[in-house]
């Protein structure tokens, strides 16, 4: 279910006088995605709010000789997970289209909460503003998490982060690896949060003083 002002499904927040928030806990279940073949299977699910939530799955290599191994992508119970069998090697990710942009002027950090994976793998988030892509990726190991972040602190100076219209994000593994996602985020960046952190500790100061 999507709703605003609550964490539930892709939820899109009003943060301060523009800029917006983006968060999705994989509430809104999706029919799972299989493939035992090379190529590409999707579905698309309505979240409410102008929010479309594109599943893709990617097979990129099976060498299993009876065609028996596949790989499998879902959402479902809160969670997204990909599945894969021996001798296949394969990726899946999400695409978000936004038929109101947003505003991520301030929130260029994606922080993705891993509940399993059991194998290195590399993340990659693309963002789409004024018919305008950039993409930022970074390498995720084992066991690592909870949390791995990908960040566009730095991108080209041409590139509106106040008009977002799709996010989109794919984590591509080795063969046979499985991963389980609990949400996905856009947060301040590090600096922006520190600057946020001191300013409710002035206040709470001053609170006190008074």
């Amino acid at each position: 279910m999507f709703k605003f002002a609550i964490a539930v499904g892709a939820t899109v927040l009003a943060v301060g006088a523009n800029a917006q928030a983006f968060f999705d806990d994989f509430s809104k279940d999706q029919k799972a995605l299989v493939r035992s073949d090379v190529g590409t299977s999707s579905n698309s699910v309505d979240l409410g709010g102008g929010v479309t939530r594109t599943q893709f799955l990617n097979l990129d290599q099976n060498l299993d000789s009876e065609g028996i191994s596949r790989a499998t992508s879902r959402v479902s119970g809160g969670w997204w997970t990909e599945s894969t069998d021996d001798f296949v090697v394969a990726s899946s990710g999400m695409s978000y289209n936004f038929a109101n942009s947003l505003d991520l002027s301030d929130r260029k950090v994606f922080k993705f909460d891993f509940g399993h994976l059991d194998q290195a793998s590399m993340l990659n988030v693309s963002l789409r503003s004024g018919g305008q892509t950039i993409d930022s990726s970074t390498s995720v190991a084992a066991g690592s998490g909870p949390f791995s972040v990908v960040s566009f602190g730095y991108p080209a100076s041409n590139f509106n982060f106040r008009t977002i219209d799709q996010i989109s994000f794919a984590l591509a593994g080795p063969e046979a690896v499985d991963f389980r996602v609990n949400s996905v985020e856009a947060v301040p960046e590090p600096a922006t949060m520190a600057i946020l952190g001191m300013g409710v500790v002035a206040f709470l100061r001053k609170r006190k003083k008074n």
